[in-house]
């Protein structure tokens, strides 16, 4: 199975197989330069609160179906996630100077 279906997996469950009920992270304005992969990110929790962060590109590129971000559960602007994620942000990002969100694509 290519890596980028198994990525899917634990997303999926946590949203209980629908993208609608992850939130939709929109990048409005990027102070760190535009990426392909900057059309909006998907975002729910594991178990603990740990956040899972999708691509709405890469979702579409495997599903054939794209997030429409008015269907999910809710909406965050890139700020508001680094915000409510600041604690927890800390551990995961070694690059204060690039995107977060791209951070924890890879």
């Amino acid at each position: 199975m290519k890596k980028q279906h198994c990525e899917l997996y634990p997303f999926l469950q946590a949203t209980a197989g629908n993208w609608r009920n992850a939130a939709y992270i929109a990048c409005k304005s990027c102070p760190y330069g535009r990426s392909p992969l900057c059309a909006g990110f998907l975002l729910t929790t594991v178990a603990d609160g740990a956040p899972i962060i999708l691509s709405a590109d890469l979702f579409h590129k495997q599903t054939g179906e794209y997030p429409d971000q008015s269907e999910c559960a809710a909406i965050l602007t890139r700020s508001a996630f680094e915000s409510i994620y600041s604690q927890w942000l800390k551990w995961q990002v070694t690059d204060s100077a690039a995107c977060t969100l791209l951070q924890l694509l890879s």
